[in-house]
């Protein structure tokens, strides 16, 4: 099976471009699903056209084949259906060139993935599918291949992303704990001139058990320790953990925010790169010459216009080439790293954790017998003031870690000369942590036994750790949802809203379950709602992210028509979308399919 291939089977995705009707009626649309089952060549893309419900499979860029036809009306009847076939997620939207609802569906992985090399198997069960997406693979059908690496992009500024990476990798070692052993190669600066990456020193920190966990999510959450460091240490394993970077060439000139603004069709310069820093050649004199045609270009529009509005986003570009250079650089020194693990322990199946910049370059450089499936999180949400300060603390440490001893963010990866304030940090958050308690515990209307249950979920969710919690309220809310949840800001923490203060029902356990899972995925969605949906003994949990208030709602034991409702909240038809449909189809495919590859 193809990389290629292999993508679109994990996905599995369908991408859906409706205008939503309200009636309701049975209909098999065996068709369609088989089609999804089978598609391992284009995504399957659905519309309504015509006030026909037309499913089409995508052949090239201009041309789609017929799968099905039904009444347009018919809408309700598929997302049914689709419920009970393993819709997994479900966002609905808008789009400038389209007058009705856009819907993007794709369902769960049923089946595991069994990636063979050598006399040796990789399993990758369903749920890590709920966590990561396949990206690609590397020479894993080609012949001669006996070793193997699980590359994963490992998300950097997205705490977000971090917390999806520590699921996933928590699923794939389960599945193969009795077959396999595992190793950590990781990206980033370090110490030792041994390169191992110890967690005793950060154990030392953690000794009371009653607050570990909650103050290793917290660390992640502020950017003292990266996602393999915080999953090492969430799970006390002794699996090895070695750093492989040039520590020579990191750090540099400090990354900015580019401007919003798009100037690849204006300027040669800035569109060359662009495409470099997208899927250009690993070539370090493009990117030299990538960086003077730049300077060339400020020069020139500075002689015309001094305030040209443009010149920012010229200045940004050219930060951005000399911050990829030197990573360029980097590739050379991290593959060499590889090779020297893998020779030193034939056995061992790395996971190396890198960003996705250094993937191609470093795959080229690695053995031809080594094949690799590529990972990464499924959601890779970050705001720019998260983003700013991630890169504050890669080019000034002490400074960081100093104002996070006094509360605020601080660096990916601890130093021996920062575990003292780092010390300081965790207790000052250890006590913190202790108020938040009492306080949740003075106020809450559930029961000690609930309350109790709550208090330690909440410490293991990091989205929901320190989070204000407020017992029923007038706020914001969808009905139905037994919760609710705004996420923290810079200024602001997290508020959980317990809308359901009936102590029984929170014996049930699909509603601890969904906890455990909702806030990591649903991202936020620039309009609409967009909704998550888990399985849990046979029962169907979601949580709706509703960007009208910016919340998360959690609705657990539930029928199919609740999330039918809950994504189509007036209950009647829309408007019937038929204008520039085809080229707004194919320009939604195609930019949803750049999503998936």
């Amino acid at each position: 099976m193809s990389g290629y291939t292999r993508v679109v089977r994990t996905v599995l995705a369908l991408t859906a471009l409706m205008a939503f009707a309200a009636a309701a009626c049975g209909e098999s649309f065996d068709d369609v699903f088989k089609a999804v089952r089978e598609s391992t060549e284009r995504p399957i893309v659905g519309a309504l056209r015509e006030g026909r419900l037309v499913f089409l499979r995508l052949l090239d860029e201009e041309r789609m084949e017929p799968i099905s036809d039904h009444s347009g009306e018919k809408l309700p009847a598929f997302l049914d259906e689709a419920v009970d076939r393993g819709l997994r997620d479900c966002w609905r939207g808008t789009h400038e060139d389209f007058e009705g609802a856009v819907y993007h569906l794709s369902f769960r992985k049923t089946e595991a993935e069994d990636l063979t090399f050598g006399s040796r198997r990789l399993r990758l069960p369903p749920d890590v599918f709920e966590y990561f997406r396949t990206v690609r693979s590397h020479r894993l059908d080609e012949a001669g291949v006996d070793r193997m690496a699980v590359v994963i992009h490992e998300p950097h500024s997205s705490v977000f992303a971090q917390y999806q990476l520590i699921a996933g990798l928590y699923e794939i070692r389960r599945a193969n704990r009795d077959r396999l052993r595992f190793s950590f190669l990781v990206e980033g600066d370090y110490e030792n001139d041994d390169r191992r990456i110890s967690m005793a020193p950060l154990n030392k920190l953690l000794a009371d058990p009653s607050t570990r966990n909650p103050l290793i999510l917290r660390m992640l959450r502020d950017h003292v320790i990266d996602g393999p460091l915080a999953y090492r240490l969430l799970v006390k394993t002794d699996l090895p953990a070695y750093a492989i970077d040039d520590r020579e060439l990191i750090g540099g000139t400090p990354r900015r925010v580019l401007p919003k603004e798009d100037l690849t069709e204006k300027f040669p310069s800035v569109k060359r790169a662009a495409e470099l820093v997208a899927k250009g050649p690993r070539d370090e004199k493009e990117y030299e010459r990538s960086i003077q045609d730049l300077q060339t270009e400020i020069r020139k529009l500075q002689a015309r216009d001094p305030q040209a509005a443009e010149l920012e986003t010229l200045r940004a570009w050219v930060s951005e080439m000399n911050v990829f250079l030197p990573a360029l650089k980097r590739d050379a020194t991290m593959a060499q790293q590889i090779q020297l693990h893998l020779k030193n322990d034939p056995e061992v199946v790395p996971f190396i954790f890198i960003g996705n910049f250094h993937t191609e370059g470093i795959l080229q450089l690695l053995p031809k017998n080594l094949g690799a499936v590529v990972l990464e999180p499924r959601e890779q949400r970050h705001n720019e003031e998260e983003f700013e300060a991630f890169q504050g603390m890669l080019h000034n440490r002490k400074a960081y870690i100093a104002r996070w001893a006094k509360g605020l963010k601080g660096p990916t990866a601890p130093t021996a000369d920062e575990l003292p304030l780092i010390g300081q940090g965790l207790t000052k958050r250890a006590a913190g942590l202790s108020r938040w308690e009492a306080e949740t515990r003075r106020n809450s209307t559930l029961g000690k036994e609930a309350t109790e249950k709550l208090l330690r979920t909440l410490k293991h969710t990091g989205p929901l750790l320190e989070a204000e919690v407020v017992f029923g309220g007038d706020g914001p809310r969808l009905p139905g949802a037994f919760a609710s949840f705004r996420p923290a800001e810079r200024d602001r923490p997290g508020q959980l809203a317990i809308h359901d203060k009936q102590p029984t029902a929170w014996g049930r356990a699909s509603r601890w379950a969904l906890f455990r899972h909702a806030l990591i995925a649903p991202p936020k969605a620039p309009n609409g709602r967009r909704a998550k949906i888990y399985y849990e003994d046979g029962k169907c949990s979601f949580a709706v992210y509703d960007a009208a208030t910016d919340r998360v709602y959690l609705f657990d034991n539930v029928r199919k028509a609740d999330l039918l409702r809950v994504m189509n909240p007036t209950g009647k038809p829309e408007k019937d979308a038929l204008l520039r449909l085809e080229r707004m189809a194919h320009d939604q495919i195609w930019r949803f399919y750049g999503q998936i590859v």
